[in-house]
């Protein structure tokens, strides 16, 4: 007896992620030598001396599971922002956490509010639970303002924001 896996509805609504150029497809399309990717979170100036060297100290560890809910980091963090360690959540990556909250807090038809220009993981995970994302314009905004102003045009009925902010050097 043939079983039937149905994949759940939210993943229909997801377009496909079309990643950017890799930098030799890039350095033969334009017939460039030299070429800086600024994109995707990658470094051009290569790994830090700083993590080799914590990497050269983790390796005789690599046998055991990191600490899932990361205590001594959570801490640590927790001390440095002047917060509670129950107010402080880490997971692999900026995507693993926005599906976090995501999974946690969207059910089928929640509003959620992104700006137009935001990650797409924001996008994706909402589609994934089935949320009804609106998209607002940054235009009108202060600087550092999010998309609060936005959003409260478009409604104040959100279920749930998302938003990122970048950090600037010598600003929290």
């Amino acid at each position: 007896m043939a079983t039937h896996v149905k994949r759940q509805s939210g993943l229909d609504r997801i377009k496909p992620y079309v990643p950017g150029k890799p930098i030799e497809e890039v350095k033969r399309e334009y017939g460039l030598s030299d070429v800086i990717k600024l994109a995707s979170n990658e470094n051009s100036l290569g790994t830090s001396p700083k993590v080799l060297a914590a990497l050269q100290t983790a390796f005789g560890q690599l046998n055991f599971y990191p600490d899932p809910q990361a205590y001594d980091l959570c801490r640590a963090l927790a001390r440095h922002l002047g917060v509670r360690p129950e107010q402080v959540r880490v997971g692999n990556g900026a995507d693993a956490l926005i599906r976090e909250i995501c999974v946690s807090y969207l059910e089928d038809g929640d509003e959620v509010i992104v700006s137009r220009s935001s990650f797409p993981v924001y996008d994706i995970s909402a589609q994934v639970m089935r949320a009804r994302l609106v998209k607002t314009p940054l235009e009108g905004l202060r600087a550092g303002s999010g998309c609060h102003g936005a959003g409260d045009r478009r409604t104040h009925q959100a279920d749930l924001r998302l938003q990122s902010h970048r950090r600037r050097p010598g600003r929290p």
